[in-house]
């Protein structure tokens, strides 16, 4: 017996050394692996992501985060006691692993079977982007939006981006993203029109016609698209001085024809529910100023209509109310239209104000009223004829004593051939005639701090309703001032319709609320 003993005891050792778990194991038996792992949603904008499992009794918890299954291992460590728990950020265009294990004191159990979380990653939704003029540009602003990681804002010249050239974006010429945390952009226009400027800043009144791109990243070339919206830069203030109403109004050729009567009845109306003081009649003849001012003074509150009398014959008038404005002196610019680039017989007058608010500031006024001629075969060449005349005509303008350093309204029907636009810096001789006199001094009425029916052609060649082309339409006829501070308010009168559905002309009534300002 006694030489078998130490046999069985070194049995009894063998068998307990097999049975034998090492001490981690042992450690990690006693803590139960965490089940049911699971996802629980997503905070898109913040790039994190959201767990949950089953709760195990009397423990709290650990959990890693890894972009690969093979990096959890080394990945960091986040305690929480709740059942559920928030990742770190992470990249929202590839996978995300997460593991979770149970913890009891000094004992962890062991990681739970490894789970793989995505991002939600879809096109971003349509934006209703805003805008808001500002002094000397515009500002854009849009609400944050789900699944956009990054903004930008194309902006250009002309409704839905017709301007020829490159894209444009406000931020960048190149386009760079704003980031997701960004809500507005402004951009800034040019301050002194020129060549070049793509025929933009307060002067000219030209909108900015923009639409925001919005897109998820991990979907780089999935960019949506939106809707142009149109702004308008801030216009400045009139300032001081004394008020008055100008109208400019192309009543068609010769108002003698067989409606003549009904139509200037509709004329006069026009002008008279607008409360004017001053009127440019453009394709108008002696007669027909003579009709219109008989039958405004014929109106209660219109006594004084006068119009100015001309030595030549020309096809505009200007008509003022002699209670207002005394006529200083007048004349003629221009010759009878012998060829391209010469503006036809353009009448001019000097006022000064009847009763001015205050005598020792009192300032005088000159109206030119302008109708342009366009001789030229084909687009281009028509837009160089009305550059070439309207240099012609700036060239009088500046050489008349009468005129030079006096306030200046210019009013008339320059053509619509603003589009398609022009705007090559080494080619001015294509851009036409409202840019011309905004590159030279002038400023555009329409830029007013209030704007009506502009959403129409300023010509409705008698069909009204199918006057509404798009937003800010192109536009024929034009108040444009020199020596003024801007604009009050300005309006294309749209109601073609004023006595017995009789519309007055082929063009619009356009009329602006102007503040000549106080001499020094």
């Amino acid at each position: 017996m006694r030489t078998r003993l130490p046999l069985v005891l070194a049995l009894l050792a063998a068998l307990v050394v097999g049975l034998a778990i090492p001490a981690a194991e042992a450690k990690a038996a006693s803590v139960p692996k965490v089940g049911g792992l699971a996802a629980a949603g997503q905070d898109w904008f913040n790039s994190k992501l959201k767990v949950r499992w089953k709760r195990v009794a009397r423990a709290r918890y650990q959990v890693r985060w890894a972009a690969a299954p093979a990096k959890l291992a080394k990945a960091k460590i986040y305690g929480t006691t709740a059942t559920s728990a928030t990742s770190p950020t992470l990249n929202r265009c590839v996978p995300a692993y997460v593991q979770v294990r149970a913890v009891r004191g000094r004992k962890a159990g062991a990681w739970s079977t490894t789970k793989k979380l995505l991002f939600t990653n879809t096109r971003p939704g349509p934006i209703t982007m805003t805008g808001t003029g500002v002094p000397n540009g515009v500002k854009f602003s849009w609400p944050r939006t789900a699944y956009a990681s990054r903004y930008r804002v194309v902006w250009n010249a002309a409704v839905s981006g017709k301007f020829p050239g490159p894209v444009t974006y406000v931020n960048s010429p190149t386009g760079t993203w704003m980031p997701q945390t960004a809500t507005s952009t402004t951009l800034a226009l040019p301050t002194v029109p020129e060549p070049g400027d793509k025929m933009m800043g307060v002067a000219y009144a030209n909108p900015v016609f923009a639409k925001i791109q919005a897109n998820n990243a991990c979907k780089p070339t999935d960019i949506p698209s939106q809707q142009y919206i149109r702004v308008f830069p801030k216009a400045p203030d009139p300032g001081t001085g004394d008020a008055f109403s100008f109208g400019n109004y192309n009543v068609e050729a010769s108002p003698t024809l067989p409606t003549a009567s009904a139509r200037i009845a509709s004329i006069v109306a026009n002008i008279d529910q607008r409360d004017l003081q001053v009127v440019a009649l453009v394709e108008a003849h002696a007669q027909t100023a003579t009709d219109i001012v008989d039958a405004l003074n014929l109106l209660p509150g219109n006594t004084g209509w006068t119009a100015v009398a001309s030595a030549g014959d020309p096809d505009q008038r200007i008509l003022y109310r002699s209670d207002v404005f005394s006529l200083v002196s007048s004349g003629e610019f221009g010759g009878d239209a012998p060829g391209p680039g010469v503006p036809i017989l353009t009448p001019w007058a000097r006022f000064s104000q009847v009763a001015p608010s205050d005598p020792d500031k009192d300032q005088d006024l000159v109206v030119v009223a302008v109708h342009t001629t366009l001789d030229g075969a084909d687009r281009a060449a028509q837009k160089k004829d009305a550059h070439d005349e309207a240099v012609a005509l700036l060239g009088e303008i500046n050489g008349e004593p009468a005129v030079v350093g006096v306030p200046l309204v210019l009013s008339g029907d320059l053509q619509g051939v603003r589009e398609p636009y022009a705007d090559d810096p080494l080619d001015q001789e294509h851009v036409e005639g409202q840019p011309t006199y905004i590159r030279n001094g002038f400023y555009d009425a329409m830029a007013a701090v209030q704007k009506v029916g502009i959403d129409y052609n300023t010509v409705n060649a008698h069909t009204g309703a199918d006057q509404l082309v798009y937003p800010s339409s192109p536009r024929a006829d034009y108040i444009l001032l020199r020596g003024f501070n801007g604009s009050a308010y300005y309006e294309n009168v749209t109601n073609w319709y004023v006595t017995d559905h009789v519309t007055p002309s082929d063009h619009n009534l356009v009329f602006a609320r102007l503040v000549i300002p106080y001499s020094s």
